[in-house]
């Protein structure tokens, strides 16, 4: 009989080798974060979009043209109550400039329109926007 105690070595070294960069990229994010990114809700993405938003009205749908214009405030909120949670998706869904709605996110945070919630997981932190009652009573009032 030969001796296989090598094949435990293999179990072993391959979810290590796995599990290794993972610890190390959290080591590294744990000791760069000494930055406050408290109002930046969308870290590592560049602020240059500058493409212009596009309005379609459908000439079928009577009811397009008598709808109040809505503001930009209530416009993020109705996204937030549509399911957009992140700041990328309310971004690609009202198509707002980055800096306008990241003012627009605080001043609804202010007024407790919305709220907030930071979820660490394995590829480091993740956040997520979600309507208060009152929001959602604002919005649909």
């Amino acid at each position: 009989m030969e001796n296989w105690t090598w094949i435990y070595l293999l179990f072993f070294l391959i979810p290590l080798a796995r599990i290794l960069p993972r610890i190390l990229r959290r080591s590294r994010l744990k000791s760069m974060n000494h930055v406050d990114n408290s109002t930046n809700y969308r870290p590592g993405f560049s602020n240059n979009y500058t493409e212009q938003p596009q309005q379609y009205v459908s000439t079928n749908d009577p009811t397009a043209s008598q709808k109040k214009p809505e503001s930009k405030e209530m416009m993020v909120l109705g996204a937030i109550n549509n399911g957009a949670k992140t700041f990328d998706k309310i971004r690609k869904e009202t198509q707002i400039e980055y800096n306008e709605l990241n003012d627009i996110l605080e001043n609804l945070e202010k007024k407790e329109l919305m709220r907030v919630e930071r979820k660490s997981g394995l590829f480091g932190t993740k956040v997520e926007l979600y309507a208060t009652d009152k929001g959602f009573r604002e919005y649909h009032s």
